[in-house]
């Protein structure tokens, strides 16, 4: 599992990496883009211990539209759409 849950608010996006993907210095992030291809925000997975780890995007200085994010960890890729309304 590559998430624990996204959580939406009015001004973040957070999203929760399990204890399971290691920490791998660039190789694993999350790539946020807008729907032309931009990169409007990456995330890397810091070392963690036993807990999930909180990765905050946040979204006061982004316009309202809808985001793809892209997952790269441990070899996999997941990827979703993320919809943010002001």
């Amino acid at each position: 599992m590559f998430f624990d849950k996204i959580d939406y608010y009015k001004n973040y996006v957070v999203f929760e990496i399990p204890p399971s993907i290691p920490p791998n210095g660039e190789k694993n992030i999350i790539l946020i883009n807008d729907v032309f291809g931009q990169v409007v925000a990456t995330l890397s997975i810091k070392n963690q211990k036993s807990e999930n780890q909180k990765l905050v995007w946040d979204t006061r200085n982004i316009k309202s539209g809808v985001y793809l994010y892209t997952l790269k960890a441990m070899g996999f890729t997941k990827s979703g759409k993320i919809i943010i309304s002001k």
